[in-house]
């Protein structure tokens, strides 16, 4: 049968009773929204003067923020008195994280008049001694500095408050009625005792439950937040609730869904106008970064065409830049654009502050010039009156280290709530204890596991929970049973859908065992797992064709020996960058890679090398080491990169330097001719076309027997043996070849006249032909531990050099004569195009 209970509804009928016999009462709900939903139904159907509803909470709730000390103050006051003490050191964002749980205990301490001590003497182990002689301490001077406020706390305020109403109460002889699950606390049980002759308890009744419950399993977050997203399009004209306590799955839902109406509230932190502030922050706190200024650039609420304009100027070896003077040195293409860059650095680096309240005043003044109407944004005017008083406290972090600033901002911030003003929306999204009295056409469970629906209570980090017990202040073993309570109520609505993706950040997630005793229950399994086939078809279709070939009209007549390799790897890459002349940026988010610290290294090797015979050749090792250092000094002194890499690269240089230097000296010891960064070309007809490779050999190397070597050096991975054999990795083979077909011109004292097999290398500067059956090419990798350089030889005989070459006509051939350029193969470590072939 479909279940028709609605606890409220009932419960209308119950105060409609009582006020019919003419008796005065007021009701007390868990919550708000409960509160509201009651009223409601009054009004609708029948038409009544409202008594009293109000949520417990209201009761206590604050009159003036002068009456008591704000959570931000009492926070603050208690961080500083943790990191005082010098027994357990404690740095400022973690004094904040532990304040937080001295706040609740000692507020439980004064509300319970329970005095400390107590706890002395439950256990008498040195580290139990050691916990108690700071709890102490911290609670002590948290008194002292609370009465140096002239203030109460909040929690001695709110009993206050709530031991006046209990005096109203009494004095009235009014009758309460405390309708609902309530969760238990300290003011609800004083609450209780005190008024026990004047309370009258209204709970929710066991009834049958829906026979509308269905059970779905989605493999993951995404597919259970597109399948809520899919209900509730298919049920527009509904009433539904999502019923959730995460807020994190809750912004996830939420992406998906367009009216809703949110009773879990919003993080601040989490919002573009609080993320706007913390990035301010971040600025004021650190040296320039434009990582940091991009990340306020780049936030919705200032975002413009001028900042993507900028941000593509700074894309590759500019987005290194160290401070604003070099970003206004900079060429500009736009008027527009460098007047704006201007503008902001006179906005953001033109102040210094040098305290915590300096920082405070300048990121309000900032914000207000970068976006005026900031206050009126959502969650604007929460954020001022944050700002506003944790400027007032800053007495309490002036002393912090401003880089630490940034992360205590966003833990504050991360305290403060706002809450969305939507108009009536058939969504409705809370809590278990948000919703569980109220009545819907349809509940949505999901994510219900263990993790969310089996609360287990957390570990106090310094008090156990025997300790607890004794101070009187362990309320957590109830919450099992509440979340019982809350699905029971849950279940009497006429239809439900419970969800539980079987993945979650990568871990399997366990049904919650509140499903498990429902299964084995008056429902039956069959009954649970309907419905699975009437929301969506979750399985991703291919957006495409993996064996699709692009076609180009043309082929180049110029390419590199990289993009050789390229083309033989990665076929769709070759066409996006050499026929469609896509290059990828380097964003400013992007560090250094490691093929920027290998073209400083060439740069550095190249330099040294070409110089060797004027500068270096009658110094002795150690003047050579720290010759090589300071052309490296020398560069990365003139190249735009962070501070800290540079320093990194300068240890990395330092380190393997004198291992080069050896291992240059005995190269040199066999070598007649040595050739440093020699271009080289190699020229060919694929039929009908002209084709022209070209390539730099890092090193080229002729021994006093007319051997000819070529080096490359590598810093990163070098290719296998297999990989060279393969063709794979042709760079060095079709150095070979330029070698064989005299294609280092350029080079006026190299030059090799290439015959019919076996090969005859002229050497003309010693004027005498030699036979040679081989070409010896090398990798040598360079790192910066031992072994610092190593080298891998393998010699290639001219009928091998004849067979790549063959080969690489065919490659050539295939493409110039088809002009297709495959999708799905790719053999590349690394591949910038494998996005756009989606």
């Amino acid at each position: 049968m479909t279940a028709d209970y609605s606890f409220l509804k009932s419960f209308a009928e119950y105060i409609i009773d009582k006020l019919g016999k003419g008796t005065e009462v007021q009701i007390i709900l868990p919550n708000n929204f409960s509160c509201l939903e009651l009223k409601k139904i009054l009004t609708d159907k029948y038409k009544i003067k409202l008594p009293i509803i109000i949520p417990f909470n209201s009761l206590i709730s604050k009159k003036t923020d002068s009456d008591y000390i704000s959570k931000i103050e009492e926070l603050l006051i208690l961080s500083s008195i943790i990191t005082e003490y010098k027994e357990l050191p404690f740095n400022k964002n973690e004094s904040l994280k532990a304040a937080e749980l001295l706040r609740k205990l000692f507020n439980d301490l004064i509300i319970n008049n329970i005095d400390i001590k107590l706890i002395e003497v439950y256990n008498n182990s040195n580290y139990w001694q050691k916990i108690y002689k700071f709890l102490e301490y911290c609670f002590l001077r948290w008194q002292e500095e609370i009465s140096f406020t002239q203030k109460q706390t909040k929690a001695v305020y709110k009993l206050k408050l709530l031991q006046e109403e209990i005096i109203k109460i009494k004095k009235g002889h009014k009758q309460v009625i405390l309708a609902g699950i309530f969760k238990p606390n300290v003011f609800l049980n004083r609450f209780e005792e005190e008024l026990q002759d004047y309370i009258i308890h209204h709970n929710p009744t066991s009834k049958q439950i829906s026979d509308g419950i269905s059970y779905y399993e989605p493999n993951d977050i995404y597919e259970e937040t597109k399948q809520i997203a899919y209900i509730c399009s298919r049920n527009k004209d509904r009433r539904i609730a999502i019923v959730t306590n995460n807020n994190k799955l809750k912004r996830v839902y939420c992406n998906f869904l367009d009216k809703y109406e949110d009773l879990l509230g919003n993080d601040l932190r989490l919002t573009n106008i609080g993320e706007l502030l913390t990035s301010i922050i971040k600025i004021l706190c650190n040296n320039f970064d434009l990582k940091l200024l991009f990340l306020l650039l780049k936030n919705p609420l200032i975002n413009c065409p001028t900042v993507q304009k900028l941000e593509l100027m700074l894309s590759n070896k500019n987005r290194f830049i160290s401070s604003p003077k070099h970003l206004l040195q900079l060429q500009f293409d736009n008027e527009d654009i460098r007047e704006y860059c201007r503008n902001l650095i006179d906005i953001l680096f033109t102040s210094t502050p040098h305290n915590i309240q300096a920082i405070l005043t300048l990121t309000k003044e900032i914000t207000e010039k970068l976006l005026p109407t900031i206050w009126e944004k959502e969650g604007g005017a929460e954020l001022l009156e944050f700002l506003t008083n944790l400027t007032s406290y800053s007495k309490y972090i002036n002393s912090t280290d401003k880089k630490d600033f940034p992360k205590i901002f966003s833990f504050l911030l991360s305290n403060i709530k706002y809450y969305k003003n939507t108009d009536a929306a058939s969504i409705i999204i809370g809590r278990p204890e948000d919703l569980a009295l109220c009545e819907f056409d349809l509940i949505i469970l999901p994510h219900f596991n263990n993790e969310n629906w089996t609360l287990s209570a957390k570990a106090h980090p310094w008090l156990s929970k025997k300790a607890l017990q004794i101070l009187n202040i362990d309320y957590d073993e109830i919450a099992p049973t509440l979340y019982s309570d809350y699905f029971n109520l849950f279940l009497q609505n006429k239809q439900i859908v419970i969800l539980n993706a079987k993945k979650y950040d990568g871990k399997l997630s366990v049904p919650s065992n509140l499903f498990l005793k429902l299964e084995k229950g008056s429902v039956s399994p069959r009954d649970l797992i309907t419905g699975s086939n009437n929301y969506m078809d979750t399985v991703v279709k291919p957006r495409y064709d993996k064996s699709i070939e692009i076609h180009s009209p043309s082929f180049p007549t110029t390419l590199s020996v990289t993009e050789i390799e390229t083309l033989i790897r990665n076929p769709y890459g070759f066409y996006a960058k050499k026929i469609l002349g896509l290059r990828k940026k380097d964003h400013i988010w992007e560090e250094p890679k490691i093929s920027d610290f290998g073209n400083l290294i060439h740069k550095v090797l190249e330099e040294y090398s070409k110089n060797y015979d004027k500068q270096y050749i009658n110094l002795n090792l150690l003047d050579k080491q720290n010759a090589l250092i300071n052309i490296g000094n020398h560069i990365l002194y003139s190249t735009i990169l962070p501070s800290y890499t540079k320093k990194t690269w300068q240890i990395k240089l330092t380190a393997f330097s004198k291992a080069f230097i050896l291992f240059d000296i005995e190269r040199r010891k066999n070598c007649k001719e040595i050739y440093f960064e020699t271009k080289g070309e190699l020229r060919l007809n694929i039929v009908g076309q002209d084709i022209k490779i070209i390539g730099i050999a890092d090193r080229i190397e002729i021994s006093k027997s007319n051997n000819i070597t070529i080096l490359d050096y590598k810093t990163g991975t070098i290719p296998t043996k297999k990989e060279i054999e393969l063709g794979l990795s042709p760079q060095l083979i079709i150095e070979s070849l330029m070698l064989l077909e005299n294609g280092f011109t350029k080079c006026n004292s190299l030059s090799l006249l290439c015959h019919s097999q076996p090969l005859l290398c002229y050497s003309r500067f010693r004027g005498n032909p030699v036979m040679n059956n081989n070409i010896t090419i090398a990798y040598v990798k360079i790192t910066s531990t031992e072994p610092y350089v190593q080298t891998t030889e393998i010699a290639l005989s001219i009928e091998t050099l004849n067979r790549h070459k063959a080969g690489l006509v065919k490659l050539l051939e295939h493409y110039i004569t088809n002009k297709f350029f495959s999708y799905d193969l790719n053999l590349s470590k690394y591949n910038d195009y494998l996005h756009l072939s989606r």
